[in-house]
């Protein structure tokens, strides 16, 4: 099991692979690790008790009750889907975040993600419409880049059932996230002729 202070040290490491020349690394974190709740489960996960429970009564009267031996095999991708629906995603999810890591230089914010931070998103600074914070417990929070869903959905940082993220760049679930989105405006001020007054903050 690596530690917090071995993650952040090889999250460093990798991010300053990634810098170009004369760019500075301001700052770097993970997102919070382990199995998450999302306000969105409050809706999901009932929907997946029910989805699951239908199934298998169906599952249960196919095999016992003589049905033709097609339909209990047309079932079984159903069960597999309640089971990722009820359990797995908790686990992707939780996988997903264990190997993302996040960055902001004094140009854009870096999100790496995949095993040894081989895919790279890069969010040019200069060019964000728009950052969102949503503030959390005991300081952590996800700051969104673009246009932030709203509601009860918009808590949820991957899409439930697409086994990934929903393709909206966030620093989702990071510690210290008001100071951090203070450095993330102050960087983009740096760049911006007008001293980043179009920066729209919510």
């Amino acid at each position: 099991m690596v530690g917090a202070a071995e993650k952040q040290g090889q999250g460093v490491t990798i991010l300053r692979d990634k810098l170009g020349p004369g760019e500075r690394l301001l700052w770097s974190g993970t997102p919070r690790q382990g199995l998450l709740l999302h306000p969105a489960d409050l809706v999901l996960v009932p929907f997946s008790l029910f989805w699951l429970g239908f199934v298998l009564v169906w599952e249960y009267y196919a095999i016992t009750g003589g049905a033709p031996v097609c339909f209990p095999i047309l079932g079984f991708p159903f069960v597999l889907l309640g089971l990722y629906m009820l359990a797995g995603r908790f686990f992707v999810d939780a996988a997903r975040r264990s190997r993302t890591y996040y960055g902001l230089t004094d140009r854009r914010g870096i999100i790496l993600s995949g095993l040894g931070g081989r895919n790279v998103e890069s969010l040019d600074l200069e060019h964000l419409s728009r950052i969102h914070l949503a503030s959390g417990r005991c300081g952590r929070g996800t700051i969104t880049f673009g246009s932030a869903p709203t509601g009860l959905w918009g808590q949820v940082p991957m899409s439930w059932l697409s086994f990934g993220r929903d393709g909206i760049p966030r620093f989702e679930r990071i510690e210290n996230a008001g100071a951090v989105y203070e450095q993330i405006v102050e960087a983009r001020r740096s760049l911006m002729p007008d001293g980043g007054t179009k920066v729209r903050r919510a």
